[in-house]
């Protein structure tokens, strides 16, 4: 009787632990579909960059997931590329190959390991007119869907999609991702803000900044004033909150060029010494303008407008 009593736990236990790993394959696609929609929404262009596309045969992890996951993963994906001919099925795409190191170890790949190796797809007539191919698989950790671009072998999108999480943490791991595939690729992120500061005190102050960050939170780069203090140069560092994505908060340490070729006149006050220290609060009521306030330690106190890559100065974009 025990016995029995102790297999029938056993078993129950693993039936609720098989089921538990289903609803989480389910939960998981939810937010691969999330996901995807989410960067359709936001780059409407980009479907049709990455297409036609193909599709690698998608890999299932749990026995519970044999059947029904690669039938979900089509599912899901044939609601972003809706048109014919953008999704084709590529079941060479995840072939296996046997690859020998020198030290003698034999290792299977499965799917193309270089670019070359899809390159050699497009001379399948099938596929001759792909752009890119995509790569899903179930993990412990989630969904993860990786888009591969066919020309150069970048990796031009790429989510672990897991649905024991909220889409705003996807979201975040999302950027991270493209910030980390965006620096493999030599991409920039920058900006040029440009501050005029009219009351009570003047101040002109042209900015070239970097987007960075898990958040892309962070900015920070090198600052041109012209006024305020006159003919300055340094760096910068801005904030911008996530809470309030439309403030941000920062400093800048600028080193007056007069100042810094004499090296100061010995002299005590602020307006002669070797370094400014600014701090800012900027507020953008639009993607390319705003207002300002800025505290210097030389005595500039002033408020006025943002602009943020205008196009009027194309020169500098």
């Amino acid at each position: 009787m025990v016995i029995r009593l102790f297999a029938l736990a056993f078993f129950f236990s693993f039936s609720t632990r098989a089921t538990a790993l289903f609803n989480q394959t389910a939960a998981d696609i939810n937010v691969l579909k999330d996901a995807l929609q989410t960067r359709e929404a936001d780059q409407p262009a980009w479907v049709d960059d990455v297409s036609p596309m193909l599709l690698s045969t998608p890999q299932h992890l749990w026995v519970e997931s044999k059947d029904d996951f690669a039938p979900a993963v089509v599912n899901v994906l044939t609601t972003i590329w809706t048109k014919p001919g953008t999704l084709i099925q590529c079941p060479e795409c995840d072939q296996q190959r046997m690859h020998v190191t020198k030290g003698a170890q034999v290792h299977i790949i499965s799917g193309p390991s270089s670019a070359q190796d899809l390159e050699s797809l497009q001379r399948d007539t099938r596929y001759k007119a792909a752009r890119s191919v995509i790569y899903v698989r179930e993990t412990p950790s989630g969904i993860e869907a990786k888009i591969i671009r066919i020309s150069d072998g970048a990796i031009v999108w790429q989510v672990l999609a897991n649905g024991a999480e909220n889409l705003n943490h996807t979201k975040r791991r999302l950027r991270l991702v493209d910030e980390i595939e965006r620096r493999k690729r030599g991409e920039a992120l920058a900006y040029t803000f440009i501050e005029l500061g009219f009351y009570p005190m003047p101040l002109t102050h042209v900015s070239f900044l970097e987007q960075w960050g898990p958040q892309n939170e962070h900015l920070t780069g090198i600052t041109l004033s012209l006024v305020g203090p006159l003919a300055a140069l340094g760096v910068t560092y801005r904030y911008l909150m996530p809470q309030m994505p439309r403030v941000q908060i920062g400093g800048s340490l600028l080193f007056p060029i007069q100042n810094a070729v004499t090296g100061g006149t010995g002299k005590s006050s602020e307006k002669d010494a070797l370094a400014v220290f600014g701090g800012t609060v900027q507020y953008a009521f639009s993607p390319t303008f705003g207002v300002h306030g800025y505290l210097l330690t030389d005595g500039t106190v002033t408020a006025g407008v943002s602009f943020y890559n205008p196009i009027w100065f194309p020169f500098m974009l």
